[in-house]
């Protein structure tokens, strides 16, 4: 069994003459333009095309890459999540993909007579706050493949509880692959926070990260461990965002887990990992490319290099005679309606401000929507979300997805206080009028 790292969290799984690919991510642009791979890919001793079998973990554009998936063949075998009605069965097989096993959670499935696979659901609602709502989406894999056993956790952050799930019915596992980063728009895009203080909090989210990669880590015991997720750079004019994301680089996750290894005993080696490199899982030898390790000051420099990227948004030019206000009211009826099914009405206002345009408010325990001229005085605005006409115009038509700009650093925030309510940031995610 070997296994070669593409990026983020995309690798390739060798055994027996049969190749599985997971999340596999190879065209630049995610998340509306903005993301670029970082470091930039290199040459895979394994192609797209060799896949056998694909495991997508979730639709975010840096997991389910419609345009690299359209190389596979279409006998190949996919495993996915079947939440939103199966939405990512039903888009592969809109473009010709037949073979899908659309799981629910703790859905175990036999895919060929010595390989199966368990998909499980979100492990934790939020990593860092208290929070009724997950974000929906999140799932990892358990492949038993042979004699090993490999849990693949992509964007998915353990916590005890489940830690302690996987001690009691996995007692080996050969390979995790788990979180040691993540991305979202705090504190980059927040402008009431100065430099400092964003520098003050991303540094916060480092530390955070790190400390939990090792911890949970420690606790699995895997045989190998290796950090992943959150590996690009923001291009385009919102590239001075770079500096305050706070991502964790894998190679110092490594140094933390190999100093605090030695005091906790443990017997698990982990091992940072680059696009084009390999293990091998039986003798755990490292073979293929080298390993970047890479700076703040180098991915910066990258980011300004792609500073003349534009946004796809920028060419929408449809959206002159619309009328806005229309859509905003058929767009929170649609979010009222899932609010609903999820039954969270809390006591929390939203204003949505077209840059240099108007504003349109709501409170997500009030059906309505109000102007900005209509906001009485004393209304105070809990969070305020700040995107250019066309890319509201986008997401309004389901052209773009909130969610996507979101992550994709495109839109800025105001809020005071400065509290966090994840709740809300999930539920704008069902923002539009389709």
């Amino acid at each position: 069994m070997k296994l070669e790292f593409i990026s983020n969290t995309g690798f390739f799984l060798e055994n027996n003459d049969a190749i599985f690919g997971f999340d596999l991510w190879e065209t630049s642009g995610a998340f509306e333009g903005s993301w670029h791979h970082y470091p930039p890919l290199r040459k895979t001793k394994i192609a797209i095309e060799d896949c056998n079998f694909v495991y997508i973990s979730h639709i975010h554009p840096d997991h389910f890459d419609l345009n690299t998936l359209l190389r596979l063949d279409r006998q190949c075998i996919f495993i996915v999540p079947n939440y939103f009605g199966c939405l990512i069965e039903r888009i592969l097989k809109s473009v010709g993909f037949e073979n899908i096993f659309s799981l629910k959670p703790f859905e175990k499935v036999k895919i060929i007579d010595n390989l199966q696979v368990t998909l499980f659901p979100q492990f934790e609602n939020n990593k860092f706050h208290e929070s009724s709502i997950g974000s929906l989406i999140d799932s990892a894999l358990m492949v038993e493949w042979d004699e090993w056993c490999i849990l693949d956790c992509n964007d998915n952050y353990l916590n005890d509880t489940w830690i302690q799930y996987l001690d009691d019915n996995y007692p080996r596992l050969d390979l995790v692959l788990a979180p040691h980063s993540a991305s979202g728009p705090y504190p980059a895009s927040f402008l009431n926070l100065s430099d400092h203080e964003k520098n003050i909090a991303a540094n916060k989210l480092e530390r955070k990260y790190r400390e939990d990669w090792v911890k949970d880590v420690i606790r699995l015991n895997p045989r190998f461990a290796i950090p992943c997720a959150a590996e690009y750079v923001v291009v385009g004019r919102h590239w001075k965002k770079n500096e305050f994301l706070g991502l964790v680089s894998p190679t110092d996750v490594v140094r933390d887990f190999e100093n605090s290894a030695q005091v906790a005993g443990t017997n698990c080696k982990a091992i940072a990992l680059d696009c084009g490199t390999t293990l091998d899982l039986r003798s755990g030898a490292l073979g293929g490319l080298a390993v970047r390790d890479y700076s703040l000051e180098d991915r910066m420099r990258y980011a300004e290099s792609l500073q003349h990227i534009s946004y796809p948004y920028e060419w929408e030019h449809s959206f002159a005679d619309v009328d806005f206000w229309c859509l905003f009211e058929a767009a929170r009826e649609n979010l009222w309606q899932k609010q609903t099914r999820l039954n969270w009405f809390e006591d929390y206002v939203v204003g949505i401000n077209i840059f240099r345009g108007e504003t349109f408010v709501f409170n997500f325990a009030d059906r309505n929507v109000f102007s900005d001229d209509q906001v009485n005085q004393g209304f105070h605005i809990d969070l305020v979300c700040v995107l250019p006409r066309q890319l509201l115009y986008r997401i309004l038509t389901g052209k773009t997805h909130w969610n996507n700009a979101e992550g994709g650093l495109l839109i800025d925030f105001y809020r005071q206080p400065d509290v966090y309510k994840p709740e809300a940031h999930v539920l704008l995610s069902f923002l539009n009028a389709c």
